[in-house]
């Protein structure tokens, strides 16, 4: 996902430097039209899904959570 925004990633808001909540990106905007990504530098409009106010000058850290599931086999003891 590096330098993108994409529908769905998980978002930190940031204010001073500290975390002060987290995000969901709920829809992508770009100009008038409904996206599922954006590139870094492209302008666009997001709605964020979050408890959290976000405020002028806070910072937003996109990422994306992944789940990775392993299965564990029992080794034989011979």
């Amino acid at each position: 996902m590096a330098g993108a925004v994409e529908k769905l990633a998980s978002v930190r808001i940031k204010r001073n430097g500290q975390v002060v909540g987290l995000a969901k990106v709920k829809r992508v905007q770009r100009e008038k039209e409904l996206v599922d990504k954006v590139s870094a530098g492209t302008e666009c409009g997001l709605m964020l899904d979050s408890d959290t106010p976000v405020k002028v000058g806070d910072k937003l850290d996109f990422f994306k959570q992944e789940e990775h599931i392993r299965k564990l086999e029992k080794k034989s003891s011979h």
